[in-house]
């Protein structure tokens, strides 16, 4: 047999090796990629981590009526100051109340929201908070008591109603006045505890919900009856 054959034959070999190592480690990683897929479905966006990477700040709940609680977990946190709470008839550890702050005040009337505390890890962290529906910012700034404050006219079910976002962080703002805000959206953070900036209280989210598009701040009233023209804002969510 001529030479040239044998290296005609040699080159063969090699060929069909080269294919079958192909298609052997081709389907290899097409298997990993299916059950990879399976486990991580591939996003519409490819920067876009998978949901059970993502922070738990990231990760919006969307509870009844599809409203977003402005704090995730927000049934948890709400445990020192409930809706129409009277913080001096209530047995209050000090290191949760307000007196842990130097300028602190223990209010001993009656409370128009809810008071969504942070844990100890989130002291010294961002917490965002979120607009719990669609609506138009009435009022942004400063008020005494609350340090930040945004005021949302949202409307629910066909029922218009005015909530109070308090205690966060004037320097995050992220929506002013005339603004429109969207379900879900950040729209500032908390402030740090015990500053002016926060009205000098501990680190925590006071959210009240007032019936109708009149501005009333007012964290807390003297009457109960008082209490007619505000509703407790987890019987939204």
């Amino acid at each position: 047999m001529p030479m040239r054959n044998y290296f005609k034959y040699i080159l063969l070999a090699i060929s069909l090796l080269i294919i079958g190592m192909t298609l052997f480690f081709g389907l290899d990683d097409q298997r990993q990629l299916n059950i990879d897929e399976d486990i991580y479905p591939i996003a519409e966006n490819e920067n876009i981590l998978p949901s059970e990477e993502l922070p738990p700040e990231a990760k919006p709940e969307t509870v009844n009526n599809n409203l977003t609680p402005p704090i995730n977990r927000i049934d948890e946190r709400v445990w020192i100051n409930e809706f129409g709470g009277r913080p001096s008839e209530a047995t209050i550890d000090p290191q949760y109340s307000d007196l842990i702050c130097p300028k602190g005040i223990l209010y001993e009337e009656y409370h128009t929201g809810v008071d969504a505390e942070t844990s100890k890890d989130e002291l010294d962290t961002p917490v965002s908070v979120r607009s719990m529906a669609d609506g138009v910012v009435r009022q942004d700034g400063f008020v005494s008591g609350y340090g930040g404050l945004i005021v949302i006219e949202h409307t629910i079910n066909g029922n218009v109603y005015t909530a109070y976002y308090g205690h966060v962080d004037q320097s995050t703002f992220k929506v002013s006045a005339g603004s429109t805000v969207k379900n879900g959206q950040i729209i500032a953070n908390l402030a740090p505890a015990c500053t002016d900036g926060n009205g000098n209280t501990r680190k925590h989210l006071h959210l009240g919900v007032h019936k109708g598009k009149e501005i009333v701040v007012a964290g807390y009233v003297l009457n109960k009856s008082e209490l007619d023209n505000w509703i407790d804002p987890r019987s939204l969510f």
